[in-house]
């Protein structure tokens, strides 16, 4: 049961959402947002380094820098986004994602009288008007071309050799892919393949025309979990609960 509810973020909620006292908390957690985290986006900026920590120095140079030098870029990124958003990734300003998770105060359970409905309401647009929505955005499109170029170079060379860095073969084994899933994937990130597209040293992956399912699912929950990881974000069932 623990597990289960961990799994739903409600892990212990308390049994009477409705009594006042557990409005009260959640409330009193919108009003702390409202008046702290003012300058909440200037301080994501620093995520913006967090790639040179999980991919590396030259990673972040071969597929990042390079990227943004490159006359293509803009179809690079934009490619790149929208391979993140068939992740579940990316959507930072649609969604405010982040910033509920990590501050806790989404109200799983709705609000109720207009006050509370408001301060919910206020509570969102404040992580627009602070920046962090954008600069959530910015750094999760960032991370998210050099994790793909990283994990895609990994998993051709996993596929044909095996010659993979150990942390980086057990980061993809931790995603799910191993040699078999990586040779499944690499069909359709290598020359004649429709699957992909490549901008010189830089292989993006077009999981929508792959023709294995089950290994384009994998492919999207793995750079999902990398990105999550490049780019610290809670999921339901590491939501604080108090």
């Amino acid at each position: 049961e623990a597990t289960r509810d961990r799994l739903y973020g409600v892990y212990g909620a308390p049994t009477d959402p409705h009594r006042w006292q557990s409005r009260l908390v959640r409330m009193a957690k919108q009003y702390t947002n409202l008046t702290t985290l003012g300058m909440a986006g200037v301080t994501a900026m620093a995520d913006l380094v967090r790639p040179v920590m999980t991919e590396g120095l030259m990673a972040v140079h071969e597929y990042g820098f390079k990227t943004l030098a490159s006359e293509m870029r803009g179809t690079i990124l934009k490619m790149s986004r929208k391979e993140l958003e068939l992740a579940g990734e990316g959507v930072e300003l649609i969604n405010n994602t982040r910033a509920l998770s990590m501050s806790d105060a989404g109200d799983l359970y709705r609000s109720r009288t207009p006050f509370e409905r408001g301060l919910a309401k206020a509570n969102s647009w404040f992580f627009v008007m602070n920046g962090l929505n954008a600069i959530n955005q910015i750094d999760k499109e960032w991370a998210g071309v050099i994790i793909q170029g990283n994990m895609n170079k990994a998993i051709i060379a996993l596929s044909l050799n095996g010659k993979v860095e150990p942390a980086l073969k057990a980061r993809l084994a931790a995603a799910g892919i191993d040699e078999s899933m990586a040779s499944r994937m690499a069909q359709n990130l290598t020359y004649g393949a429709k699957g992909h597209s490549r901008f010189g040293k830089l292989i993006l992956a077009d999981t929508e025309k792959w023709s294995d399912d089950y290994a384009a699912q994998t492919y999207r929950g793995a750079l999902n979990q990398m990105v999550n990881r490049t780019v610290p974000t809670p999921g339901l069932a590491d939501t604080p609960n108090w």
